[in-house]
C-alpha cells in the first residue's frame, strides 16, 4: 500500500480557481483537501468541481447514480433517497442546504435539523421546503418527500 500512497494536496479556502487548477496540475492529482485559516479541513475539491464551475455540468457515472436517487413526482414534489449526498442534491436541484461535518446525506441533515431520530410521517420544514419522511427501516431513513411549503 505504501508504494501507491501519495501525500495529499491541501489548498486554502480563499484560493482562486485558476490557482487551484494550476496546483492540481502540478501535483498531478484530481482532488485536494480544502483548509480554513486555522488549518481545519473544510472539505474536498475535485478537478470535476472546478471544470464544472468553468463549463457547466459534466455528466458522468456518478451523476447517473444521483439521478436514480432523485425522482420528480407529477405534483412537483421529489422523492429522495435518504442516502443522497447533500452536495449532490444542492447541485442537481439548485438548493442551498447547509453542509456540515456532522452529516453528509439528506437523511443526516434532517435528523440534525430535527434533533432526533425521525419516524415515518414526520416532517421537517427548512428554507421554504417541507421534508416528509416516507419510509424508514429501523432508525434509517430510506425515502423522503420534498415539496415547497
Amino acid at each position: 500500500l505504501e508504494k501507491v500512497l501519495q501525500s495529499p494536496l491541501y489548498i486554502v479556502d480563499t484560493a482562486k480557481l485558476e490557482d487551484v487548477l494550476r496546483q492540481l496540475q502540478q501535483a498531478k492529482t484530481h482532488f485536494a483537501f480544502v483548509v480554513d485559516e486555522h488549518g481545519g479541513i473544510e472539505g474536498i475539491i475535485t478537478l470535476e468541481d472546478l471544470l464544472e464551475e468553468i463549463v457547466g455540468d459534466i455528466s458522468d457515472e456518478h451523476d447517473e447514480e444521483t439521478n436514480e436517487q432523485i425522482h420528480r413526482q407529477i405534483d412537483g414534489s421529489y422523492i429522495l433517497d435518504g442516502g443522497l449526498a447533500i452536495r449532490d442534491l444542492n447541485r442537481r436541484l439548485e438548493l442551498s442546504l447547509p453542509v456540515s461535518e456532522g452529516y453528509m446525506t439528506i437523511a443526516g441533515f434532517l435528523m440534525s435539523e430535527a434533533g432526533q431520530i425521525l419516524n415515518e410521517g414526520e416532517t421537517v420544514p427548512f428554507n421554504g421546503h417541507i421534508f416528509k419522511v416516507e419510509k424508514v427501516d429501523k432508525r434509517r431513513i430510506l425515502k423522503i418527500r420534498m415539496e415547497k411549503s
